[in-house]
């Protein structure tokens, strides 16, 4: 079948009626979704907060009758010491500090000067000054 009528010129094909009103679609569209993307990988890669938060209640307990002063210092603290409570007149002291799952390295401080690892834990390391420090690994509770 052929027309009849002939085609004299050819029509100018416009796809874009309103450039701008394109551009001010699609700009915000891609920041949009873009926005999307990073929240959604944000989600899906990362573990929640409280997950890589969450620590555990460790009493740390040392039998030093005679002493009339017992700190605790670890990887924990940055290796600053904290005080621990004599337990009535037991001799006994104690202290509790939340701790994270993982490894820790520590020593008692006693009378400010003498440092001893952990009676109680067999893994100990030698540290840089001549002595012993014990390991401690806390397995987060489920």
């Amino acid at each position: 079948m052929i027309r009849d009528r002939v085609v004299d010129r050819i029509r100018e094909a416009r796809f874009d009626v309103r450039p701008e009103l394109n551009l001010r679609f699609w700009k915000p569209a891609a920041a949009f979704i873009g926005g999307l993307a990073a929240a959604l990988l944000i989600v899906f890669f990362n573990p929640p907060e409280t997950e890589r938060m969450a620590t555990v209640p460790y009493r740390f307990v040392l039998y030093q009758p005679d002493a009339g002063q017992v700190e605790l210092a670890g990887s924990f603290s940055g290796w600053k010491t904290l005080p621990m409570k004599k337990m009535g007149i037991s001799g006994y002291w104690e202290v509790i500090v939340d701790l994270y799952p993982g490894e820790h390295h520590y020593s008692y401080i006693i009378e400010g000067s003498r440092r001893i690892p952990d009676p109680t834990i067999l893994t100990r390391e030698k540290d840089d000054f001549g002595g012993e420090n014990s390991i401690l690994d806390i397995h987060r509770r489920i």
